[in-house]
C-alpha cells in the first residue's frame, strides 16, 4: 500500500470511528476476515526455469465497514480494505502465477451524502461506479435524482485501475471521468423489473487518452422466470471494438418447462480470469453461445430438475473452437430436507482435445453447517494421439460458531498426468454492527466453487 493510500485509509478508519460513537445516530455492520492460502503444483517433467515445483502460501483478510444514516443528511461511510490478489474467492488460472509478495490495498474508503430528499447526493474518497461497470475512482461522484427512477451521474479523479490487473493501485498520472445515466422502475410487483444504465467513460494517462467507452446494461424481467439481461462495454479508443459483452435471455414456457439462450464475447484479460486450472493454451479473445432446456418436476419452491445444455465457441487467436453438450440433473431435498445432489454427463471438442466428461455434487446444510463435495473425471482425447485423465475434486465447509462468528474451509485438488495442483483455503470471519446481521450464506464460500 503507497503511502497516499495509507494516509486516506487511516483519516476514513478515523471518520468512521467518529461516526460509530454514541454520540453520532446511524446503522453500522461490519466485518473482519482473517485466514490463509496455500498451493502446490507438480509437474511430471521440469520446465524451462529447470524444476518441476511451482508453490505458493500467503496470509490473508479483509476490513470492512459501512454506516448508513449518520447524522441528518443520511451520510454514509465505506471502508474495505483486502489483499490485492483477493484470495477469498473461486481458484483459478491467475492464482497459479501470482508474484510472491503481497500487499494489503484499498478496495474502498469513501464518506458520501446519500441526502434524505433524494435531489442530490455526492461521494468522495475511492470508490466503485457500478453505474459504468467495473470502474473506480480516487476522486468525486456526484449524483442528481431528476425523478424518483430517473437518475444521473458524474464523476472524475485519479484511476486505481488498470485493466490487465484485477486489484487497485494508486498512480497519479491515471485520470478517469465521465458521466452515467440510470433508469430503475419502481414497482410492488416482484415478478416485474426494469433496469437500465448507460454511461460514457475517459481515462487519461499522462494527458493522453488510454481509453475511451461506452457502458451499457440493461434488466428486464416481465414474469418471474422471464427476463433479459445485457452487458456490453463498447470500446471508441484506442479504437473501436467490443471489449466484454454478454446477453441472457431466459424464458419461461409453462410451470415446469424453461430455456436459457445466452451470448458471450471477451477480451484477452477477461479470458485468462475464466480459465481453468487444467488449461494449457495462451489466452484469446473468445466468444460462445450457447442454450440450455430446462424441464423441473416439482413445484418452484423445490428443485427437481433435468436439463439438457449445447454451447459453440470460438477462439479469435487460432481459430479454435469448443463445442459441447451436457445433460443432468439437479434435485433438493434429496435424501431428507437439508441434502441436495446433482449430476452431469457431457462430451465436447475443446480446441485440442476430444472430451467426455462425468460430474457428481452433493451438498448438505442445517442451522449451523453447510458443505459441499464436487467430483468430475475427463477423458481427454488430444489431438497429438495422447490420452489424459483430469480429475478435479473440490470440496468445501463452513460452520457458525455464533450469530457472529463462523468459520469456513475449502480445498481443491486438479491433476491429470502432466500436473497436480493441490490448493486450499481457510478463513475465520466476524461479523459487528448495531444492523441485523445476514444469514451464514452471506459470509461462505459460494457453493461448488473454491
Amino acid at each position: 500500500m503507497t503511502l497516499f493510500e495509507i494516509k486516506h485509509t487511516a483519516l476514513a478508519i478515523l471518520l468512521s470511528v467518529l461516526y460509530a460513537s454514541k454520540g453520532f445516530s446511524g446503522n453500522w455492520s461490519g466485518r473482519v476476515v482473517l485466514g490463509g492460502y496455500a498451493s502446490t503444483e507438480r509437474f511430471a517433467e521440469a520446465t524451462g526455469s529447470g524444476t518441476n515445483k511451482n508453490d505458493f502460501q500467503t496470509l490473508s483478510g479483509r476490513f470492512y465497514l459501512k454506516g448508513e444514516n449518520l447524522g441528518p443528511g443520511q451520510w454514509e461511510s465505506i471502508t474495505d480494505l483486502r489483499d490485492k490478489h483477493d484470495f477469498f474467492d473461486k481458484l483459478n488460472k491467475e492464482k497459479l502465477t501470482l508474484e510472491a509478495r503481497n500487499q494489503f490495498q484499498m478496495r474502498q474508503v469513501s464518506i458520501g451524502l446519500t441526502n434524505p430528499r433524494k435531489f442530490w447526493g455526492f461521494q468522495l474518497g475511492r470508490f466503485p461506479v457500478g453505474e459504468v461497470g467495473a470502474a473506480h475512482v480516487d476522486g468525486l461522484q456526484v449524483r442528481n435524482y431528476w425523478t424518483a427512477e430517473w437518475q444521473s451521474t458524474y464523476f472524475a479523479g485519479l484511476n486505481p485501475q488498470q485493466r490487465d490487473r484485477s486489484y487497485l493501485t494508486t498512480n497519479p498520472e491515471a485520470q478517469i471521468y465521465g458521466t452515467s445515466l440510470t433508469y430503475q422502475r419502481l414497482s410492488s410487483d416482484w415478478d416485474r423489473n426494469t433496469y437500465v444504465s448507460h454511461g460514457v467513460v475517459q481515462e487519461l494517462y499522462s494527458g493522453h487518452a488510454d481509453r475511451n467507452y461506452i457502458f451499457h446494461n440493461l434488466i428486464y424481467q416481465w414474469n418471474e422466470d422471464s427476463r433479459f439481461i445485457s452487458l456490453l462495454y463498447y470500446d471508441l479508443v484506442p479504437r473501436g471494438y467490443v471489449q466484454n459483452g454478454n446477453a441472457t435471455w431466459q424464458q419461461g414456457w409453462s410451470r415446469y418447462f424453461f430455456t436459457d439462450l445466452n451470448f458471450l464475447t471477451v477480451d484477452v484479460i477477461e479470458y485468462n480470469r475464466r480459465q481453468g486450472v487444467l488449461e494449457t493454451l495462451i489466452s484469446s479473445p473468445y466468444s460462445e453461445g450457447n442454450l440450455k432446456l430446462n424441464l423441473n418436476l416439482a413445484e418452484k419452491i423445490e428443485v427437481n430438475r433435468f436439463f439438457l445444455q449445447l454451447a459453440s465457441g470460438r477462439r479469435q487467436l487460432d481459430k479454435l473452437q469448443r463445442q459441447s453438450v451436457e445433460f443432468g440433473y439437479i434435485k433438493s431435498k434429496f435424501w431428507g430436507p437439508n441434502w441436495d445432489i446433482y449430476a452431469t454427463l457431457g462430451a465436447r471438442k475443446n480446441f485440442t482435445s476430444t472430451d467426455s466428461s462425468a460430474r457428481l455434487g452433493l451438498g448438505y446444510f442445517n442451522r449451523r453447517w453447510e458443505t459441499n463435495l464436487d467430483l468430475e473425471a475427463q477423458v481427454q482425447n488430444n489431438d497429438t494421439g495422447t490420452a489424459t485423465h483430469p480429475l478435479i475434486i473440490d470440496g468445501s465447509l463452513s460452520y457458525l460458531i455464533s450469530r457472529k462468528l463462523f468459520v469456513a474451509v475449502s480445498a481443491q485438488s486438479a491433476s491429470d498426468e502432466n500436473v497436480k495442483i493441490l490448493s486450499a483455503f481457510f478463513k475465520l470471519g466476524y461479523r459487528f454492527g448495531n444492523r441485523e446481521l445476514p444469514p451464514l450464506r452471506d459470509g461462505a464460500p459460494p457453493r461448488g466453487a473454491l
